[in-house]
């Protein structure tokens, strides 16, 4: 099955398709909430982002990936450094 990058599956023997579509819209609205912060505020890390719309970084980090592959966001060329201390990109919206 070909899937978007948003559509998340999680199936178990209960699984009425309920789960499946609340999931996918959590995804969508993380999106929106991503590429919402990153227009207003210009380039920010995932860490950075997550900390502004105050999602967990683990919700927030998928999202931004999912949004670089299908071009709504692209590296800035700016460099700045996750909760890790490592250095991270810095996002834009394309």
């Amino acid at each position: 099955m070909n899937q978007q990058p948003d559509e998340i599956m999680l199936h178990d023997d209960t699984d009425s398709g309920d789960a499946t579509y609340r999931v996918r819209g959590f995804g969508r609205r993380i999106q929106a909430r991503v590429c919402a912060v990153l227009a207003a505020c210009g380039p920010m890390t995932a860490d950075e982002v997550a900390e502004t719309i105050g999602e967990s970084i683990l919700n927030v980090r998928p999202r931004v990936s999912e949004l670089v592959k299908l071009g709504a966001l692209r590296d800035s060329g700016i460099r700045g450094r996750n909760m890790s201390g490592h250095k991270a990109a810095k996002w834009v919206v394309a």
